[in-house]
């Protein structure tokens, strides 16, 4: 199964994994050229699954400036998923925090380099687990070999 993760925002974050062997490509990329990187992957690359960071207008993002880089993008890979008929799932920021700390992904050894593309990987993983895929867990180096 191939997972497409989006941590959309002014910076985006978008990783491809691949289930059956855990490899995946990771981008951390300012969101003008983020849409062309998800249509590229979205149209050519037809992965299995779409799991996108759902976004939630909470008390601290109604201060911030207005997140339109976000949830256009969101509502636009939403409709590109529809048509290119790619089932979406979505779930909050903290969720997917929740579920694959940085510590998790060390363990199964997914540790992305950059917040963004990290956040996307917990949102490919958490996506992932919704349809029963769990990577596994990897020694650490220290106990390689043993």
């Amino acid at each position: 199964m191939r997972i497409l993760g989006l941590d959309p925002g002014g910076t985006t974050g978008i990783v491809l994994v691949d289930t059956d062997d855990w490899t995946y490509d990771a981008w951390e990329i300012p969101v003008n050229k983020a849409w062309g990187q998800i249509w590229d992957l979205l149209v050519w690359q037809t992965p299995d699954l779409v799991s996108i960071e759902q976004f939630i207008v909470t008390v601290r993002t109604a201060t911030l400036p207005r997140q339109s880089d976000a949830t256009d993008l969101i509502g636009w890979a939403k409709g590109l998923a529809k048509i290119c008929k790619v089932p979406l799932v979505s779930d909050s920021a903290g969720n997917a925090k929740a579920a694959w700390s940085n510590e998790r992904l060390s363990m199964v050894g997914l540790r992305v380099v950059g917040d963004h593309a990290r956040d996307a990987m917990r949102h490919a993983l958490l996506g992932a687990q919704k349809h029963g895929k769990v990577p596994p867990l990897r020694p650490r180096p220290d106990e390689e070999g043993r």
